[in-house]
């Protein structure tokens, strides 16, 4: 009913901001991506560095074009700093820990560049080319020039980081992973070594006093007073990036104050265990914080179900959002008793049993797991045991045995198979035990060996 009348909080959940972010990073991701590629031509020559650009400003630059790339930037910005606030502190892989750590250092990095190239060309109709950033790089400013080429590498890992945490469970990408490794690491080294060769092109270039006055006129770098308001723009950014990152980890800490002075709900567990958490944590959290061995491998994105749990509980729950019903459609489940614990965010006491083991191996994710899905089903079981098989086996030759045996499960079998069963199990206890040594004896006799030499009948 909350979700037929209200459907927008539908996006509120993780699952809908997740599919927003992993949508702008891509957007995100192919911008920085055709920025590597111009950097590359830079070890044609300069010429091949101003002529890609304009291709670039093509594609990337117009009104419409430039608000969707800021709109983009701007929404996967604060979808960051949500994932921040929203990820709970425990069983972070060092993955997770350094898409984050490097997602958070673009924007300061990212201030001086967006600032002196594009808000300069929209606010004051400064068009700077390759040559006057390299110029302002490798001569006016080194400092800006490490950190471009820190923050190239940066966005890189950031953007590399998110698509693998994207295609690793995808069942083609075991096939592709060494192309796209290949791919990873080439394209930003070429365009490292384009960026260092343009440099090196520009400051040969800038000896000539003719070229420098007019490439660094201040119709195209801006004025003393244009240059110092784009240095207070870039400081105000700065500051608002900061103080943005300190309201996040202030809205954690009040976010864990609360939790604390609130109530708390139990997860029963099929050994008995109970876990006391507090309202708002997922039952996967609820099993991270408590130490319980719990498998999941995509970082609680909806996306690999291995943490998917059974609900025995007959206290209401809420209803999966799309993604997770998505999921549990795919595997042919009822989400109406299977949910998945890395969504479930249960408000009242709850007894969940886990269906996939913890320690799932990662061929498990390249199988169907529809055909593998745990199902509750009745079942009769029937053991059927031979009275006094131990006597009737030591009164017998060995051969005798194994007929009379053999003639008891074949009968056995054939009943159990007629019924619509299916045989199981042989287990023998000393009856068992005695027609091997006996049938042992035989073979090593038959085997014309002497006693004494046969190391395998030494019984």
């Amino acid at each position: 009913m909350q979700s037929k009348h209200f459907p927008y909080r539908q996006w509120l959940r993780p699952t809908g901001l997740r599919s927003v972010r992993l949508i702008t990073g891509l957007v995100l991701f192919t911008y920085v991506g055709t920025h590597l590629l111009n950097h590359s031509l830079g070890n044609i020559s300069l010429a091949w560095l101003e002529r890609d650009l304009l291709v670039q400003k093509f594609i990337w630059q117009g009104w419409f074009r430039t608000a969707v790339l800021y709109g983009v930037l701007v929404t996967h910005f604060f979808l960051g700093l949500w994932a921040l606030y929203e990820r709970r502190s425990v069983h972070w892989t060092p993955g997770q820990v350094a898409q984050l750590v490097l997602g958070l250092c673009i924007p300061p990095l990212l201030a001086n560049h967006v600032v002196n190239t594009r808000v300069a060309f929209a606010e004051s109709g400064l068009n700077k080319g390759y040559a006057q950033l390299l110029y302002s790089f490798g001569v006016d400013s080194p400092f800006f020039g490490r950190v471009q080429l820190i923050l190239l590498v940066v966005a890189w890992l950031h953007g590399c980081y998110g698509i693998w945490f994207w295609l690793r469970l995808k069942p083609w990408f075991g096939a592709w992973r060494s192309v796209l490794l290949s791919v990873a690491v080439l394209l930003p080294v070429l365009a490292l070594l384009g960026f260092l060769q343009g440099g090196r092109e520009v400051i040969a270039l800038a000896q000539d006093p003719v070229w420098r006055a007019a490439a660094i006129r201040p119709a195209i770098i801006g004025t003393g007073s244009q240059n110092l308001w784009l240095a207070r723009l870039r400081n105000d950014f700065l500051f608002f990036d900061g103080g943005a990152l300190l309201l996040a980890l202030a809205a954690r800490l009040v976010r864990t104050v609360r939790e604390r002075r609130g109530g708390r709900l139990c997860v029963l567990y099929p050994d008995g265990r109970k876990i006391f958490a507090p309202l708002g944590f997922s039952v996967l959290e609820a099993s991270r914080i408590a130490g319980v061995p719990h498998a999941s491998s995509c970082g609680g994105r909806a996306r690999c179900t291995l943490c998917r749990v059974r609900v025995l509980s007959d206290a209401p729950w809420p209803a999966p959002a799309e993604a997770e019903r998505r999921v549990l459609e795919r595997l042919g489940v009822d989400p109406r008793t299977v949910r998945l614990a890395c969504q479930l965010r249960q408000i009242h006491d709850l007894s969940v049993w886990p269906l996939v083991p913890p320690a799932a191996p990662a061929a498990f994710l390249q199988r169907s797991q529809r055909d593998v899905m745990p199902q509750e089903r009745f079942a009769a079981f029937m053991f059927v045991d031979m009275r006094n098989s131990t006597r009737l086996a030591a009164a017998q030759l060995p051969f005798d045995s194994i007929f009379v045996v053999g003639r008891f499960l074949s009968a056995v079998s054939s009943a159990v198979v007629q019924g619509g069963g299916l045989p199981n199990q042989f287990l023998g206890g000393r009856s068992a035990r005695d027609i091997w040594l006996k049938l042992r004896a035989v073979h090593c006799l038959s085997s014309g060996a002497r006693r004494g030499a046969v190391g395998g009948c030494q019984y």
